[in-house]
């Protein structure tokens, strides 16, 4: 039992995108924390379930070597402390545009019960030229289920650094 992810839009105004990441973690705040309800933080040498939700960064990758301008993605993952019932993400990449943002690739959907990891490698987009250079924005919704209790939710996002990527 996972929680339910809208799709997100295809075009955002600047705005809309700044509302649409107010609530979630940005990758430069550290990772998302997903803490089951009542658990204390620090118990001695006991393992209170822990998750947490990482975006990563967004880079021109390796792998896109096939496609004539390459790829640029990330890998964004949920790491648990211990296995817990479900997790799920829901991830779409964004490119910096004159009128806002545009989605490019996504949503990328990934969900597995009874692990203690989830990490999605196939979020990527086949950029069309290798310039200019553009921003990109990585949003990551996730979720946790730990063991009886209903599914936790929450987002996170990541986004090019400085100048950008070589890529459109």
């Amino acid at each position: 039992m996972t929680a339910a992810v809208q799709e997100l839009p295809d075009v955002l105004t600047d705005e809309q995108m700044d509302e649409l990441t107010s609530d979630m973690q940005n990758l430069n705040e550290g990772p998302l924390v997903f803490e089951a309800p009542g658990s204390p933080r620090v118990q001695a040498k006991a393992v209170t379930p822990l998750c947490t939700q990482d975006t990563g960064r967004i880079w021109k990758r390796t792998s896109g070597s096939i496609h004539k301008y390459g790829t640029i993605g990330g890998k964004p993952s949920i790491t648990c402390n211990t296995n817990v019932t479900a997790l799920s993400l829901s991830t779409t990449l964004y490119i910096k545009t004159m009128f806002g943002w545009g989605k490019v690739a996504g949503p990328f959907n990934s969900a597995n019960a009874g692990v203690k990891k989830l990490e999605q490698k196939q979020v990527e987009y086949a950029c069309k030229k290798a310039s200019p250079y553009n921003h990109f924005r990585m949003v990551a919704n996730g979720s946790v289920t730990y063991p009886g209790l209903k599914p936790i939710a929450g987002g996170a996002y990541s986004e090019t650094d400085g100048g950008g990527l070589p890529c459109s």
